[in-house]
């Protein structure tokens, strides 16, 4: 319960810095990996496995077991990308807006709930 009131009030303070905190290319790193979220959840417990045998196999343990955990970062999320073009979003009702234009317009054509 405790964490839950923190977290509002967190979001509540926060909220006046939503316009700097837009701009920052973190914040844009995560937007683009929230547009396959689901992709990720999905193909990660798949990927997993495979990726760490091939990484036991070239000796990544120890020290060096952050090469492994690079690379099973960064193929899982080149994997979930692919999932996400080729599966998930040729069947989303509409395709993404291409400029920030069309993405102004449609949220005026068709505001969210």
């Amino acid at each position: 319960m405790i964490t839950c009131i923190l977290f509002t009030l967190a979001i509540l303070v926060l909220h006046q810095y939503d316009r700097v905190l837009i701009e920052k290319p973190f914040v844009h790193l995560l937007a683009w990996l929230g547009t396959f979220s689901y992709s990720l959840y999905l193909s990660h417990t798949i990927i997993l496995p495979f990726i760490e045998q091939i990484n036991k196999r070239l000796g990544f343990a120890g020290a060096t077991y952050w090469i492994s955990f690079m690379i099973q970062v960064v193929l899982s999320i080149a994997i979930a990308r692919l999932f996400y073009l080729l599966f998930e979003r040729p069947f989303m009702s509409s395709p993404p807006p291409k400029t920030e234009r069309d993405a102004e317009v449609a949220a005026i054509v068709s505001p969210a709930p």
